[in-house]
């Protein structure tokens, strides 16, 4: 499931999405949200690879601790500047979704902040991502973004 996965590093952070609690999918839709940090700490790019998902509207970046549902700090699909659902009919096995966040692209508590606000929420486990479906409007996954290690 890593096609395009970006390298490992101490500016890279992971999560393994998994189905949110009442959430039912015989499939057992799984995937993984990865960020590498610009450089310059300016901008984020983004991988989002799934398995077994089908009819994916949303991918984005939630405001919030474990158990907590936040409000959205950046879309990732259908991209971080339309701020719309976009229904992808055909089941996802593999990379849905890449690109580049910038500070333009950062929503609600984050607006009009940087991308090392953002990171710093990361770091101290108050950012998760959450895949909505035709199905689950309402979120199917989800995983609270963490470091990644080798």
């Amino acid at each position: 499931m890593r096609e395009n996965a970006i390298k490992a590093s101490k500016s890279n952070f992971i999560t393994h999405l998994k189905q949110l609690p009442g959430v039912t999918n015989a499939k057992k839709s799984s995937g993984e949200v990865l960020l590498k940090i610009g450089g310059d700490s300016t901008q984020i790019y983004y991988t989002v690879n799934l398995s077994r998902v089908d009819s994916v509207t949303m991918v984005h970046l939630r405001y919030g601790h474990k158990g907590e549902n936040g409000p959205i700090a950046v879309w990732l699909y259908p991209a971080p500047d339309k701020h719309h659902s976009s229904l992808r009919k055909n089941p996802v096995n593999g990379m849905l979704k890449s690109g580049m966040i910038n500070p333009g692209n950062l929503l609600g508590h984050f607006k009009g902040k940087h991308i090392k606000d953002l990171i710093a929420a990361i770091r101290h486990d108050s950012i998760y991502a959450q895949v909505d479906t035709k199905t689950h409007p309402r979120g199917e996954m989800y995983g609270q973004l963490k470091v990644q290690h080798k």
